[in-house]
């Protein structure tokens, strides 16, 4: 055996030492899940906590969602959390948002929110188990005055062309000349026609990226809340 192949026998032994070692460390800080009582202790630990973050391990699994939906109803109810981030679309999630809290121009059901759903992937949202989280949400701030119910927010954008039309049609019954501002920075964009594709590869090629005016109206939108 070479120097080059013990090197690199020492890192697999290495990393597979690490793995072991975070395995058994997980496997004696795991809480099996049997049954919802099963979720006590945990429960108990989010108390003064500012954020719980729940993972899963595959997308879309019925099991995952399940058990989520019932550490959060928990966690809300027991522990007082005030909102609910999940990895999707801010301004698409939004409606489910202003469904839960029963504002103005709110969905008749959050099943009609999701539906509307129409970018991938639709199924990590558009499920039962979404449906049923909201629903609950809604009849459990039926009981707390406005500025105290619990929101449900997308944290991303990945959906950027829908985000920028969001502001503008926001915008245009706002501030008319915020309006106008935000528009003409926005319309770097509007050779790419809503192709992030076509965008990343013009920029890839030399061609003049947006990233100013987007920043331009970021801080716009900071240093202007009144406007929306």
């Amino acid at each position: 055996m070479n120097l080059l192949e013990m090197k690199l026998l020492f890192k697999i032994l290495l990393f597979f030492s690490y793995v072991s070692c975070n395995a058994q460390l997980l496997a004696e800080k795991a809480i099996p899940l049997n049954r919802d009582a099963s979720l006590d202790e945990l429960i108990l630990a989010a108390a003064n906590k500012e954020l719980v973050l729940l993972g899963e391990a595959s997308h879309g699994t019925h099991e995952y969602y399940l058990w989520r939906d019932k550490i959060s109803r928990r966690l809300i109810a027991e522990q007082g959390f005030s909102f609910i981030a999940v990895e999707g679309d801010f301004a698409s999630l939004y409606h489910l948002n202003r469904y839960v809290k029963n504002l103005d121009g709110a969905a008749s059901s959050a099943k009609e929110v999701l539906l509307l759903l129409n970018r991938w992937p639709t199924w990590m949202w558009a499920n039962e188990e979404v449906v049923n989280l909201a629903e609950w949400l809604r009849k459990y701030n039926d009981q707390l005055p406005q500025d105290k119910k619990v929101g449900f927010y997308g944290m991303d954008v990945y959906d950027e062309w829908n985000s920028k039309k969001v502001v503008l049609e926001l915008l245009k019954e706002t501030n008319k000349i915020a309006y106008k501002y935000v528009k003409e920075q926005y319309n770097c964009f509007a050779p790419h026609k809503g192709d992030s594709w076509t965008y990343a590869r013009a920029v890839q090629t030399g061609k003049n990226a947006c990233a100013t005016a987007t920043k331009n109206v970021v801080e716009y939108i900071r240093n202007h809340p009144e406007n929306f």
